[in-house]
């Protein structure tokens, strides 16, 4: 059972943040110390994760969006410009793990770190 959501935006202020976006951000950050953790067990260099994560993240970020348009592509017959518009929704789980993992897997190959080990 999922739990109820109801409660999507926490205002503080002028700012509104939105509780999606907060759990996401929370996750990555919690992998990534999770990551750093295991580097510093096995004695690589940590700041490699830090950087793979961002390339990770952004690849993630747009491979999401790009699987939504492809996917998705009749929305926007004739309104192309609609395309760039993120914030009106319109991401994909199967396209970010895609982005996800092709970054990861080169960013990690071009460092030359043995990720199965």
């Amino acid at each position: 059972m999922l739990p109820d959501l109801s409660w999507m935006i926490i205002p503080i202020g002028p700012i509104h943040i939105q509780v999606w976006g907060l759990f996401v951000a929370l996750g990555i950050l919690i992998a990534l110390l999770v990551a750093k953790q295991f580097a510093r067990q096995r004695q690589l260099n940590e700041q490699w994760i830090v950087d793979g994560a961002f390339w990770i993240v952004l690849a993630a970020l747009l491979g999401s969006r790009l699987w939504y348009l492809l996917t998705e592509w009749q929305q926007y017959d004739g309104r192309m410009l609609d395309m760039l518009k993120v914030w009106q929704g319109g991401m994909s789980f199967s396209g970010g793990l895609v982005g996800a993992a092709l970054a990861g897997w080169l960013y990690f190959h071009y460092k030359k770190v043995k990720v199965l080990e």
